[in-house]
């Protein structure tokens, strides 16, 4: 790896809602970059200081980290990183044989890759699913778990070590299985597992031949309901639960062009109270803050949304809803807007924002009138070139950034997101993003002016 020549002292910033500030841009080059054609997949560790490519070659596919060769096969594909950061898991396959690779050790699953590759919190366990001659197995560590016709929503704790998925063993019969147990009741379908903060409990939709839907947590069964939605939200000490609910309303005459009636409910702990359809509830990691998304009367009976934090009502886009470290700034970003503070900024695209560890300034992706050439965006500086962007959350070879509001775990700064985004501000304020320039892979650095700031490379 080599750094590139001094050629900008600084970088004069306009700040959306906070102070203007000079800052240092250092770049690493990873190397020349191959051909976006080539490319059969891409992940970033969480931290974005490392990024793994696969690209075909003439007659095989060659994995690059950082852009050093790690590890060529006939296809290579899932490749993942820990939550720290600190493993790499991914499908290889040679000849007719996929493998599992973790940190550079392969291990065998058969003719067919496996799926739902997931890390367990602290990194220290790997899951995933395989096909064999029976069915479906979730492997934990290396070690095959029972057999089920079919498994899906493998999910783990955030915290500890826990983990649960939805396994169909005879006919349509689903159970949820926990920490490799399953439980007694029996369902048509299962959805939305949800562990608690600590990983004590867990929530999950289950729902009956009826068609109707209810929630069990940890042995209680609440419902059953015509639906639920959203995701059950757990409380920071995992005692309570709170989920939306629907169910027939029986006063009222059904309309066949509008469906059944429906009353909506707020349900916590079985008890509940009336609402507007669609109701979000979330809240933040350590659980000092409340988002809630209520729906109000509005004209023609049409419900319109109304966004509080903290009882306190905001202005915001419902989509990749983050509060700033302090909790006293939101951001918000989709369809073409970056609403901050109440304030909305337009752009032709942008990618979801993110504050620094000391809430002053804000990063975002945003992209040409015609979507294709993203670049990043800080505090009223952008900072020309492509960014790398992972195949993950391609859609259609386009990246589409955005994360609706009822697909949020939380909204603290960074937890908004599913899937893996090119940018991220590590504990110091520092900025790190991927961008390519004249063919070659960049590792981007942005530093806030301070004494410890890096002079200025380019690109």
């Amino acid at each position: 790896m080599r750094r590139l020549p001094l050629f900008i002292a600084s970088v004069s910033l306009v700040c959306l809602g906070a102070p203007t500030a000079r800052a240092s841009v250092t770049s690493d080059d990873l190397g020349p970059v191959p051909d976006a054609k080539q490319i059969a997949y891409v992940a970033m560790s969480p931290d974005c200081h490392d990024i793994a490519i696969a690209a075909k070659t003439d007659n095989a596919v060659e994995l690059c980290v950082n852009g050093r060769p790690i590890a060529v096969a006939d296809e290579i594909s899932s490749a993942i990183y820990s939550p720290d950061g600190a493993h790499l898991a991914y499908s290889a396959r040679q000849g007719k044989t996929w493998n599992v690779v973790l940190d550079g050790k392969g291990s065998s699953v058969g003719a067919r890759p496996a799926s739902q590759l997931v890390f367990s919190s602290d990194g220290g366990h790997l899951l995933y699913v395989t096909q064999i001659t029976d069915g479906q197995v979730v492997v934990v560590d290396g070690k095959n778990e029972q057999t089920y016709s079919r498994i899906t929503g493998v999910e783990v704790s955030p915290t500890g070590f826990h983990y649960a998925y939805a396994a169909r063993a005879n006919g349509n019969q689903w159970r949820v299985v926990r920490d490799g147990a399953a439980t007694g009741q029996t369902y048509v379908g299962i959805t939305q597992i949800r562990f608690s903060p600590d990983g004590q409990h867990i929530a999950f939709v289950g729902r009956q031949a009826s068609g109707e839907y209810m929630v069990e947590r940890d042995g209680s069964v609440y419902g059953p309901y015509h639906g639920v939605s959203p995701i059950p939200v757990f409380s920071p000490d995992g005692k309570h639960l709170t989920f939306g609910a629907n169910e027939l309303d029986r006063d009222v005459q059904p309309m066949a062009q509008f469906g059944p009636p429906l009353k909506f409910l707020w349900v916590t702990d079985g008890e509940s109270e009336s609402s507007l359809p669609p109701s979000q509830f979330l809240r933040s990691a350590d659980g000092a803050h409340v988002l809630v998304l209520k729906m109000e009367p509005g004209v023609n009976g049409m419900g319109m949304p109304r966004l509080l934090v903290d009882d306190a009502a905001q202005k915001s886009v419902l989509t990749d809803v983050t509060l700033s470290p302090d909790g006293e700034r939101l951001a918000s970003a989709g369809q073409g807007i970056v609403m901050v503070d109440g304030q909305a900024h337009r752009y032709p695209s942008v990618g979801p924002p993110l504050f620094s560890p000391d809430s002053r300034y804000l990063a975002f992706a945003t992209a040409d009138e015609n979507g294709n050439d993203w670049s990043m965006h800080i505090d009223g500086s952008s900072q020309p070139g492509a960014l790398v962007v992972p195949t993950t959350d391609l859609v259609r070879a386009v990246w589409d950034p955005i994360t609706k509001l009822e697909q949020q775990r939380s909204f603290d700064n960074g937890r908004s997101y599913n899937g893996q985004i090119p940018y991220h501000f590590d504990p110091d304020g520092t900025l790190v993003y991927f961008r390519i320039e004249g063919g070659h892979l960049y590792r981007v650095h942005w530093k806030p002016d301070d004494a410890s700031t890096l002079p200025a490379t380019k690109p």
